[in-house]
């Protein structure tokens, strides 16, 4: 819509034009030109009309409608001499043509050399070349001041220090504990000094060993920050941690809504799993490293794994206590403190306590203690656990332990005092189905003990579930398939129960424990009760290879008989059932090495069973004498 008394016959050209600073180009098409006269009736004009491309080197595009009768140039001038230059400048003179013939260009196509066009470029160490390999290498070298080989012209680290030891010390010799990794070698060991160390360590795919000084009255303390994990253990096939303690993690992880939607796709389910989801005290990934001797406590995570997630790995634990971690409510998934995908990990020796698993909008959190979560392609993952003690942790499935799927061998472990609605103990499955998968759990010479749910064992129908010479006992709720499902699969044999379950050998009396460490008193009827190889109907066979007196006992605690036999004759040194002056002498003896002794005698001279027989011995026995 033009202005009024317009003359449309002055107009000589229309210019379509860029202001150089566009990267990418602009293909337009034209098929015909009008405007509105005062009745607002479209009036075409003439003119040649052709596709055309505008970019960097073609700023302007011009269409001709009425020959320029009067004159006018670029400027407006009548019988003006300005002119529009090759930049599409009217009357630029081509001023903003840069050396390399490109308007607007400012010589950005001209590398280091001068060169137009040319690949030569300038690394961080100001050399100009086009060999890419090159780059950085002559400022590069041993950065470390710690090694023998420090280069004070070095720019940038190139791996090529040298030491004349394998030993990083923090922070004699680094202020922090990444700094250490990041020098050391696979094979290197990062020993670290008592302190706190508040950093995020990433072992960076090396095979190291990162342990505390030796001897330390209080280990140190890796608090970790930035919301991150602490500590993150992946690729590494030989790595080891040991002596420290791990807290103020935060695993990373997703909603529950998006946990759901990736769920229904395996490589995208996969990718998340192995990608994203994350442990909030430690994380291991498609790693083998040993894990020793830690206090992995008051971490967080927002999916899975407060204490350790470990995904496709198989990591050795061993003497470790995994306490107070916590999933919170809303996108809770499992593992309050471990969390296992995939893999085959083996614990020995670890304390599992005080872990919470939040809730979600299905109430599909489980594994208070730990979650044995999803498998990896056609490999199940597998879970061995020996000596392990599973307390007071809290998930509304398997607040104890639940399981997804695999193949789960627990034996020595004590189970006690966990809460949950599905398997306050143990579940094996979920209510809802959203996960169906086979679940293999023999459990041998174990103790599950006042647990509190509406079933402390629950299972679905493709779960099965060996029991060998263990003690259920005072938990609320019975053994149930799991809501949606009709079959319990459960073999049992040589075990105690308070509700009769059938089985070779089984009992269902008082198992008599000593005190709540769920310790056998030595008038148990669970002593001797057990069976040293049994072959279950599923042809799998378990052999016990070491216990007391005639045959092991039911539970996750085996009486030494000689131990009973010393409590009850403490200080009765000659077996004469007095404790006399003979007894002090027998006791003198033995610190002298006058005489040979057995375990059994230096037992019984040991009265205040700290491990010593010594004049404290001599003192105890002489006060019970006078007494």
């Amino acid at each position: 819509e033009m202005p009024e008394n317009f003359n449309p016959t002055n107009l000589a050209k229309l210019g379509f034009l860029l202001n150089g600073n566009n990267k990418d180009e602009i293909n337009l098409s034209l098929t015909q030109l009008f405007y509105l006269d005062n009745n607002y009736i479209p009036t075409y004009l003439p003119g040649s009309f052709s596709e055309f491309t505008l970019n960097n080197n073609n700023l302007g595009y011009w269409i001709t409608i009425y020959e320029n009768h009067m004159n006018f140039d670029c400027l407006g001038n009548e019988n003006g001499s300005a002119e529009c230059d090759d930049c599409g400048i009217c009357n630029g003179n081509n001023l903003d043509i840069d050396d390399c013939g490109v308007c607007f260009g400012y010589n950005m196509d001209m590398d280091c050399n001068g060169v137009c066009f040319g690949d030569a470029h300038l690394d961080d160490c100001g050399i100009c070349d086009d060999d890419f390999t090159n780059d950085n290498l002559t400022c590069s070298g041993c950065t470390d001041v710690n090694a023998n080989n420090f280069d004070e012209n070095a720019i940038f680290y190139d791996g090529s220090c040298i030491y004349s030891d394998n030993m990083f010390l923090v922070p004699d010799e680094y202020n922090a504990i990444q700094n250490a990794i990041f020098f050391a070698s696979n094979g290197d060991t990062v020993e670290v000094a008592s302190g706190t160390y508040q950093e995020n360590i990433n072992f960076l795919n090396k095979s190291i060993t990162l342990q505390a000084q030796p001897n330390l009255d209080t280990p140190p303390v890796i608090f970790g920050i930035d919301s991150l994990s602490t500590i993150t253990i992946e690729n590494s096939m030989d790595a080891s941690l040991i002596g420290f303690t791990i807290t103020n993690g935060y695993g990373q992880g997703v909603s529950f809504d998006d946990f759901i939607s990736l769920a229904a796709d395996p490589t995208a389910f996969d990718s998340l799993i192995t990608n994203v989801l994350r442990g909030g005290g430690v994380s291991i990934i498609n790693s083998s490293p040993y894990l020793k001797d830690l206090y992995i406590t008051n971490n967080m995570a927002r999916n899975v794994g407060a204490g350790i997630g470990l995904i496709n790995s198989s990591a050795m634990i061993e003497s470790t206590i995994i306490d107070n971690n916590i999933i919170p409510d809303g996108d809770a998934l499992g593992g309050g403190g471990i969390a296992v995908n995939g893999g085959s990990p083996i614990l020995i020796d670890v304390q599992i306590s005080n872990n919470t698993v939040g809730t979600n909008m299905y109430y599909l959190n489980g594994g208070g203690g730990i979650l044995c979560g999803f498998s990896f392609g056609d490999e199940p993952l597998s879970l061995n656990m020996y000596n392990t003690t599973i307390l007071n942790n809290i998930a509304n499935i398997g607040a104890g332990i639940g399981a997804l799927s695999g193949n789960i061998f627990i034996q020595k472990t004590l189970i006690a005092n966990n809460n949950g609605d599905f398997g306050s103990a143990i579940s094996m499955g979920e209510p809802l189905g959203l996960v169906v998968g086979d679940i293999n759990m023999n459990l041998i010479n174990s103790t599950i003990v006042n647990n509190f749910g509406l079933m402390s064992l629950g299972l679905i129908n493709s779960a099965y579930l060996n029991i060998l010479n263990s003690i259920f006992w005072d938990n609320d709720g019975e053994f149930s398939p799991m809501p949606n499902n009709n079959e319990l699969n459960i073999n049992s044999a040589y075990s105690l129960f308070e509700n009769e379950l059938d089985g070779e050998e089984n009992i269902s009396t008082n198992p008599l424990f000593l005190n709540t460490d769920y310790i056998l008193s030595d008038t148990s009827p669970c002593i001797d009760s057990g069976i040293d190889y049994f072959f279950f109907d599923n042809n799998v066979d378990i052999t016990i290879d070491t216990y007391y007196g005639n045959a092991p006992d039911m539970g996750a605690y085996e009486v030494n008989h000689d131990e009973l036999e010393c409590i009850d004759s403490l200080g009765d040194i000659n077996l004469d059932q007095e404790l006399d002056i003979l007894d002090i002498l027998g006791i003198v003896n033995i610190i002298m090495e006058f005489s040979n002794y057995s375990d059994n005698t230096f037992c019984r001279a040991d009265l205040n069973q700290d491990g010593n027989i010594d004049i404290f011995d001599i003192i105890t026995i002489i006060n019970i004498i006078l007494s």
